[in-house]
């Protein structure tokens, strides 16, 4: 009788210390996806504000319907990004970035419509402080 009791100890002992592996397993990959997802968040801001300051977004010759390609890397995270300016009319432009994590293992996207402002610094600005999105 102790024989098959002791069995069925080491069995049940065994499952809960696999069930405990493969959560913590699941549980350190989830993490490194949330890392790896805000890695190419930062990516992808970065790209629109290299688009701007750079001045692609404010450029006046650019032909109503063209786009302009671009690309970038992070030096502090090592994230990258790729993106393109549109001209949509003769006053506004629509800035896309893909940004990467720099296993490029996750990519996340945005968008910002701008508005044509000499003024402003790289010749564009948002047209409100809310018209950045999230492209998925």
């Amino acid at each position: 009788m102790a024989l098959p009791l002791s069995l069925l100890v080491l069995v049940v002992a065994g499952a809960l210390a696999s069930a405990v592996w493969i959560q913590a397993t699941r549980d350190q990959q989830l993490t490194r996806g949330a890392v790896r997802l805000g890695q190419a968040a930062s990516a992808a801001e970065a790209g629109l504000v290299a688009a701007i300051v750079t001045g692609l977004a404010g450029d006046s010759t650019l032909p109503v319907g063209s786009l302009v390609a671009f690309a970038g890397r992070l030096p502090s995270s090592g994230g990258w990004f790729r993106g393109r300016v549109e001209r949509v009319n003769t006053v506004l432009l629509l800035i896309r970035v893909e940004g990467f994590s720099p296993d490029s293992l996750a990519r996340q996207q945005v968008g910002l419509l701008v508005k044509r402002d000499p003024g402003a610094p790289g010749g564009a600005r948002p047209l409100n402080s809310r018209s950045f999105a999230n492209l998925y």
